[in-house]
């Protein structure tokens, strides 16, 4: 993992040409795993009454897109694989800084594209976030003993002292960084809350305030390795584990 991580991010630099003498270059087309089991129900449907051919052309698609994806599908890989990618894309698609990751979908009959972004953006964990019942679900997956939490946040908890000007740009983007920043703290006791009403091992760890370097930039490779290098240190020392948010007194 370490090699792989200290490899660098990978960034999208594809420019559009604006020269008319010059063709643009084509994007390869990318279909969610929703998309294609979508089209094998249809194709199959069509299967006996035809119209295959015409809902190949409706789509942009060729009969070896089909037996592509039939064997795909019959490996199982459709609905594991390929969805556990798609969501994984959208979990990492930060607002303004990526695309939104497209899932089709359907209700009462029509077919909708829903845009699908990080989910930051409504909460920064989601442990105990959907009303989901994790007892009837520990006792529907015979799970035995008591389930352990481990909530990994990659920020500090305090804030950092930092020179403001007077300006809607700066004082927008500080004020940005601190809502981001208190609402995850909140997310954090409600996860505390949440693990303790279920009976819950609850385990926080987070960016110590003793960590003083500084990103310049939104994906800063020094500042990524050097916050890298930190977590393996302590975690190779045997990482202490929280056990309660800041401010909580044990009880």
């Amino acid at each position: 993992m370490k090699p792989m991580f200290e490899g660098g991010v990978a960034v999208d630099r594809t420019v559009e040409s604006r020269d008319p003498e010059v063709t643009a270059k084509a994007k390869r087309r990318r279909f969610t795993g929703a998309y294609k089991l979508r089209i094998l129900r249809e194709a199959d449907a069509l299967l006996e009454t035809g119209g295959v051919g015409e809902m190949l052309r409706r789509e942009g698609l060729y009969s070896s897109h089909l037996s592509t994806r039939r064997r795909e599908r019959q490996r199982g890989e459709l609905d594991a694989l390929d969805l556990i990618r798609d969501v994984m894309l959208a979990s990492a698609s930060i607002p303004v800084a990526f695309p939104p990751q497209i899932f089709e979908v359907e209700v009462d009959g029509e077919r909708y594209d829903e845009m699908h972004v990080d989910g930051g953006v409504t909460r920064q964990s989601f442990l105990f976030s959907f009303g989901l019942d994790d007892k009837a679900l520990a006792e529907r997956l015979g799970a035995k003993g008591q389930t352990t939490a481990y909530i990994i946040r990659n920020s500090r908890l305090k804030p950092k002292w930092q020179s403001v000007n007077n300006s809607i740009i700066e004082i927008s983007g500080r004020s940005i960084s601190s809502l981001i920043r208190t609402q995850g703290i909140g997310d954090l006791f409600s996860e505390y809350l949440g693990a303790r009403a279920n009976d819950f091992d609850y385990n926080l760890a987070f960016i110590p305030g003793s960590f003083n370097a500084v990103s310049n930039e939104m994906f800063d490779r020094e500042y990524m390795n050097t916050l890298y290098q930190l977590g393996y240190d302590m975690a190779s020392k045997g990482y202490p584990w929280k056990k309660r948010p800041p401010g909580v007194d044990a009880q």
